[in-house]
């Protein structure tokens, strides 16, 4: 049984030992749930009558949020939420051996800290796939004034052969620490995200179905879910090592133009506008980027953009005009081009998916 420990601490400047993060909370009942988000739910439903999936929407003024919970085995647990809330920090475990946690972000910015002294920050936009040994506690802490979009997988290392079907024999040497029951301590690995990913995660918001046929749903999603960024995880480390040279300050220079580009996708900028701005020569720039994330700057940021065109089509009452204006797309028929190239349909054929 996965059994998780998590505390939701709403006010920041309460102060919580690690100590004292020793209560078990199982998150598949409804009593449970009430003690992680501290207040009752407005609407809570048990998919399957038997505890173990449920979904609970929160629709106070301090936090309007949304959480569904699906254990689709003893090692294999998925959840999903969105919405904002204030600032807060949660400590959680898991107990009974070593997990796997994917998470897959999609908006809303926080930090983690590993009981061993880990850190690392989650951004929006962002995959992160994780081992976390047996009891260590990892401290959550979400920014305010954010809205937030995330999916995670939590499961035994066994689950990949067991439940997912990837044989252990297939995966590279220097990834077995996903799939190996030893000992392997803490491990942390972070991924370009995959635009595939991405849209799996919109699915899973926006899937309608009950009962068995929601559960062979969310089966299927998890699945694919694991199988798109292990896919992408298993690809680095195929991947030519990298010629460029590059300095920390090269470094940090590339992550600033990250930055940048995912915070201003409706601003069109130049390699070259973009180079000027953080001290870089433009072909370090280009060849810098590639090396760090795996993918060229432009057909990046381009994937961005038509990430953030499919959740606005899928999730708000916006016109495909409207849609081009907010991701910097002045010319209706080079979006069309490029959503169908990367989606196979066109955005007012994803308009009248969504309203059906």
């Amino acid at each position: 049984m996965l059994s998780v420990i998590m505390f939701c601490l709403k006010d920041v400047g309460e102060i919580m030992e690690w100590s004292t993060c020793v209560d078990s909370l199982n998150l598949f009942s409804y009593e449970q749930a009430l003690a992680y988000s501290e207040k009752r739910p407005e609407n809570f439903r048990e998919f399957y009558y038997d505890g173990d999936c449920f979904d609970y929407r929160m629709n106070e003024q301090a936090d309007n949020s949304f959480h569904e919970v699906v254990k689709l085995n003893d090692d294999f647990v998925m959840l999903f939420s969105q919405g904002n809330s204030p600032s807060g920090t949660q400590y959680q475990t898991v107990t009974d051996g070593d997990w796997i946690h994917i998470q897959v972000r999609l908006r809303g910015t926080g930090h983690e800290e590993f009981q061993n002294g880990t850190k690392y920050d989650t951004p929006d936009h962002s995959c992160i796939i994780l081992r976390h040994p047996e009891n260590m506690i990892i401290k959550r802490t979400t920014n305010p004034e954010e809205n937030w979009k995330v999916a995670c997988l939590y499961m035994r290392p066994s689950a990949i052969q067991n439940f997912c079907g990837v044989p252990t024999s297939s995966i590279p040497k220097k990834f077995s620490w996903i799939a190996d029951n030893g000992e392997w301590g803490t491990r942390l690995e972070k991924i370009t995200l995959p635009f595939q990913a991405a849209l799996v995660v919109n699915e899973l918001f926006k899937c309608s179905f009950q009962s068995a046929a929601r559960r062979s749903f969310m089966r299927a999603k998890s699945i694919e879910l694991f199988s798109i960024t292990a896919n992408s995880l298993f690809e680095t480390n195929e991947r030519p090592t990298s010629s460029v040279k590059l300095t920390s300050h090269n470094l940090n220079q590339i992550s600033l133009v990250h930055d940048i580009i995912r915070a201003e996708l409706e601003t069109p900028s130049t390699l070259e506008d973009l180079a000027r701005r953080v001290g870089l020569s433009r072909t370090k720039l280009v060849t810098g980027f590639l090396s760090v994330y795996g993918q060229p700057l432009q057909s990046y940021w381009r994937d961005l953009r038509l990430i953030r065109a499919f959740e606005l089509l899928t999730a708000h009452e916006l016109t495909v005009t409207e849609v081009a204006l907010e991701i910097g797309y002045d010319d209706l028929s080079s979006l069309s081009r490029a959503f169908v190239k990367k989606f196979g349909i066109l955005p007012k054929d994803c308009r009248q998916l969504n309203n059906s």
